[in-house]
């Protein structure tokens, strides 16, 4: 792709690559394992055409635009910017990538993310533009961020260039102005990644800890698949109807329906007697006398509103909002509720990639 009157300015490429950026850095993989876990072409890896950033990113507005991410290899790191798209920053194609060695990817679009793998596992991923603020959640973050040298007060000046001096702290890799001059392999990606298979890779060592503890959900996770995904919504159901204090007669049928699928006109009485309590914690909604009432009606209806999405006919249609609605309901995350939620979702994920 030499075209010097196309070329974007090396000036103009920093300015640009400022309104998104996806760049993964991967050490301990082969370039061919690499390009594959972004779905792209292997064979683009020792033949593709070369070019600069700024011609790539001077031609990506051209009519139907070929879908391409760049890669080069800087010492022992492979490194992938993605001008259009955002793949690097899924936690199974940073796993993918690096296996058993290194992984980091650097992330700002509509939301920043700043992961980094190591030992087949994600070690710490968090959003780089709150490590400034008084954020919660971030402790873990920060203690790695001073390991590297990076002060706290580093953040609240300037978080991008702050994400970028962690990456070459890690890396040993400047990102300074001349960092996207060289020639870079541009690689075809295709239009999604190729069906997942096997069970289903858990990125985080917690997760990977519960299927000790939670041996339904570790079957569900050694042989995922669409008809696992009754069982996924009944385990939502129970953890939501438990967090919510609504388990009843009638809340245990519903349970036992949502996977065992009796006939249509059982399963419509008992949506319909759902609906009548559903309504009778609205009424109560009404009256309630303080907001700590109001809120625990709230938890109740929803929760019955989750079990009478996952009685619909289709599971894999149900499976989000059922998630959605179980996730706001406040579940506990001193056991091993959340924790849950978090396993089938990566599981709903794998089964409708395949």
């Amino acid at each position: 792709m030499d075209n010097d009157d196309a070329a974007v300015a090396a000036d103009d490429v920093w300015e640009l690559l400022d309104e998104a950026i996806c760049v993964t850095w991967v050490r301990g993989a082969e370039t061919e394992d690499v390009v594959r876990a972004f779905n792209g072409e292997p064979a683009d890896a020792a033949q593709g055409q070369v070019t600069s950033v700024g011609n790539h990113l001077a031609l990506r507005s051209a009519e139907d635009p070929e879908p391409v991410v760049l890669l080069r290899r800087q010492g022992e790191w492979i490194i992938v910017l993605e001008p259009d798209s955002t793949i690097g920053a899924r936690d199974d194609v940073l796993l993918e990538a690096c296996g058993s060695g290194e992984g980091l990817n650097l992330t700002w679009c509509v939301n920043a993310s700043l992961s980094y793998a190591t030992g087949s596992a994600i070690a710490v991923t968090f959003d780089p533009a709150n490590m400034g603020d008084d954020h919660e959640g971030l402790d873990d973050a920060r203690r790695w961020s001073r390991s590297l040298g990076i002060d706290d007060g580093d953040w609240r000046t300037s978080w991008k260039a702050t994400a970028f001096a962690l990456v070459e702290a890690v890396t040993g890799i400047e990102t300074d102005d001349t960092w996207t001059d060289p020639v870079w392999t541009a690689i075809r990606i295709r239009p999604s990644r190729p069906a997942s298979q096997g069970a289903v890779r858990l990125p985080y060592a917690d997760m990977r800890e519960l299927l000790a503890r939670a041996p339904q959900i570790r079957d569900i996770v050694d042989h995922p698949g669409p008809e696992q995904v009754p069982r996924m919504l009944r385990m939502f159901i129970t953890i939501g109807l438990s967090t919510a204090d609504v388990r009843t007669p009638l809340t245990e049928a519903a349970l036992a329906a949502i996977d065992a699928r009796p006939p249509e006109a059982e399963i419509e009485l008992l949506v319909q007697r759902l609906r009548a309590l559903s309504d009778e914690y609205d009424r109560q909604i009404g009256t309630a006398g303080t907001q700590a009432q109001v809120d625990d009606l709230h938890r109740k209806r929803n929760a019955l509103s989750a079990a009478i999405i996952a009685l619909g006919p289709h599971p894999l249609d149900a499976f989000p909002q059922v998630a959605s609605l179980t996730r706001g309901l406040g579940l506990r995350r001193d056991n091993d509720d959340y924790l849950s939620l978090e396993v089938l979702n990566i599981c709903y994920r794998h089964v409708v990639s395949t």
